[in-house]
């Protein structure tokens, strides 16, 4: 018997309905993708596409165990200004020891395992202007 797995978008900002289009520089947050319930592990993609200016782009996968009152960075990819893919794999089934969560501080290019609520989001800090730039992410859980 094989698990099931949905797919999602990570949506940008509220009030849009597709990918992260970056311009200037500042913080912006994705909206939480909720009702994950029961989800075990989750596979992640997140892409950098057309770097265009700028200097750099830090993406934050996060998850929230208290309805998003708290966000929890699980992911950190930190780009300039060259196109990129990369992809994660989170799991439930890993000990860990207590840890004070991030919201948008965790170390370059790091993640964190064993930790997954029941909605997940992308946070972007970015530093200088963009131009044709493009962040997407996709998710997809089990």
């Amino acid at each position: 018997m094989s698990a099931s797995s949905r797919e999602y978008p990570l949506l940008g900002p509220v009030g849009t309905t597709g990918d992260f289009a970056v311009t200037t520089a500042g913080t912006y947050l994705g909206q939480w993708v909720s009702g994950l319930d029961g989800m075990r592990s989750m596979s992640a993609q997140l892409a950098l596409s057309g770097a265009s200016g700028g200097t750099t782009i830090d993406a934050y996968l996060q998850t929230s165990l208290d309805g998003g009152a708290t966000a929890i960075d699980i992911a950190n990819e930190h780009w300039t200004t060259s196109p990129a893919v990369k992809v994660l794999n989170f799991f439930t089934d890993v000990e860990v020891d207590a840890f004070a969560p991030t919201d948008g501080s965790m170390s370059s290019n790091t993640n964190q395992q064993g930790i997954l609520g029941n909605m997940v989001r992308l946070k972007l800090v970015t530093v200088g202007t963009y131009t044709n730039t493009v962040v997407a992410g996709r998710i997809a859980t089990r």
